[in-house]
């Protein structure tokens, strides 16, 4: 079986606060190699497989499980930086749970192993997430459909994972020219402020997925222009 082969989670005990989602993904996925939006890959050159998207050893075997999700208190696992946006009087008044009510995440996780309180939890925590990145509404479902399409067409192994790499550095120069490689490094950085996030987007490989990554990027410009990112 590949690295990057979903597999069924267990019930996961979640506190008030949530769920540490890094561990969630890393009990749902298997790869944990740097994507493109990880600050420790490798420059990806388009029409290239990228060193950084492969595993250097032969695949884990089939039986072996992935890492179990803790069960330590979400808010343990909150970076500085990031408990220091959400504790800005604007971000108070305007709730993230409201703002991105209509985005349908509990509904992206019904088929994935996880039990209700779960998935609520995740997902009440995901409404935080993109808030920290500066989403709209509309950037927040339109992230939300790009994983549902990737998991759906998920890379079987590392050949497909690296050509996915590939055609998102494709992407970036087409959408970026010249200024492609500072693009991708300005949405490395903005990924880094919140390590559970990136890890998240490594372990699910989306991180590689063409779509997210130029969304991510458009994220990291808009909030460089606000002097979010520093």
């Amino acid at each position: 079986m590949s690295d990057v082969q979903t597999t069924t989670a267990a019930p996961v005990e979640t506190s008030s606060t949530g769920p540490d989602l890094a561990s969630i993904a890393s009990r749902l996925y298997r790869n944990a190699e740097p994507t493109l939006l990880d600050s420790n890959a490798q420059p990806a050159k388009p029409e290239q497989q990228p060193a950084t998207t492969q595993q250097t050893s032969e695949a884990k075997p089939a039986e072996e499980k992935p890492a179990e999700a803790t069960t330590t208190d979400a808010k343990s696992h909150i970076p500085d930086a990031i408990r220091e946006l959400r504790d800005d009087p604007l971000r108070r008044m305007f709730g993230a749970q409201g703002t991105f009510a209509q985005v349908p995440l509990e509904e992206g996780m019904q088929n994935i192993g996880l039990q209700p309180d779960t998935v609520k939890a995740i997902a009440t925590e995901f409404r935080e997430v993109f808030a920290d990145l500066g989403a709209s509404p509309d950037d927040a479902k339109q992230l939300v459909i790009f994983a549902a399409q990737h998991n759906a067409n998920m890379p079987v192994d590392n050949a497909a994972d690296a050509r996915l790499a590939a055609s998102a550095a494709d992407a970036l120069v087409r959408q970026y020219g010249s200024e492609a490689d500072s693009a991708l490094r300005d949405a490395q950085r903005f990924v880094a402020r919140d390590p559970r996030l990136g890890r998240m987007l490594d372990e699910t490989r989306l991180g590689n997925d063409p779509q997210t990554v130029l969304k991510v990027v458009q994220l990291a410009r808009s909030a460089k222009m606000r002097g979010e990112l520093k």
